[in-house]
């Protein structure tokens, strides 16, 4: 057999994977059901949803908390990029900011 070349599974190789990919679904159903999940209304709920998809995707948890502990109260900041800047703080306002349905009058 060439390097390149993968032997075709046996009978008993594609039962094993199909019951490791078994277990895999069911320990993943056990985690999601131990962490627990919740359902968040509210003012930060557009936030939280957005910070909750940056962390699930993109940003490992321990980057994400390194930059809010680098971001003080105390301090001024000035940013070089005035268009990023304005564009963050356009994001901001549009997670923060609840809207509310339109009422409908009674004829």
């Amino acid at each position: 057999m060439k390097v390149d070349e993968t032997p075709e599974p046996s009978y008993k190789d594609v039962e094993q994977k199909s019951e490791s990919i078994q277990q895999m679904e069911k320990g993943n159903k056990e985690i999601r059901k131990a962490s627990g999940s919740i359902n968040i209304v509210g003012e930060n709920a557009k936030l939280i949803a957005f910070m909750y998809t940056l962390m699930r995707d993109r940003i490992p948890v321990g980057e994400m908390e390194r930059f809010v502990r680098e971001i003080r109260d105390d301090v001024e900041y000035e940013f070089c990029n005035g268009w990023l800047a304005q564009y963050s703080e356009y994001l901001v306002k549009k997670l923060t900011t609840v809207e509310m349905p339109e009422k409908k009058e009674k004829k």
